[in-house]
């Protein structure tokens, strides 16, 4: 083999690897398409019910209006926290995921606290049902993993 022709060889193996690598970053990258079809899925009220650290029984009022969320806790039917956030979706390899940022508290004793920052949590809708599941992604090590299921209101 010629060197002309061995450096040429030489050069085929990593711009093939390049290539390759190219492809599959592209396969990687959120389809648009799907991500719109996620968002108009989430759309709408959702609610939960459960108890709180002292037993009491409290609903949770989730509204999700383009990439804005409002979110209202109440016990015994008097509203005690509301907050709204600002999110996007997204999907990395075959998890859906939900961040959220801009948090203000806009009802209940913390009125007015905006927190900084933003937060992901992995998501799906299954049926009538938003699964929320928190706690497992990196940088939520310290955090106890948890499932929040919602249901989808009906008008």
């Amino acid at each position: 083999m010629s060197t002309a022709r061995g450096f040429a060889c030489m050069l085929c193996a990593p711009l093939a690897a390049l290539v390759v690598l190219a492809a599959s970053t592209q396969d990687k990258k959120p389809d648009e398409k799907a991500l719109k079809d996620d968002l108009a899925k989430i759309q709408g009220r959702w609610s939960r019910t459960g108890k709180d650290q002292t037993g009491n029984s409290y609903r949770g009022l989730k509204e999700i209006t383009g990439n804005k969320e409002t979110v209202t806790f109440s016990l015994d039917g008097d509203v005690k926290h509301v907050h709204t956030v600002d999110f996007k979706l997204d999907r990395t390899g075959k998890v859906r995921t939900f961040t959220y940022s801009n948090m203000e508290i806009t009802e209940g004793p913390n009125k007015g606290v905006i927190v900084e920052g933003d937060r992901t949590y992995i998501y799906a809708v299954k049926g009538n049902h938003f699964v929320e599941v928190d706690g497992l992604l990196l940088g939520a090590e310290e955090e106890e993993p948890s499932i929040v299921i919602w249901d989808r209101v009906k008008d």
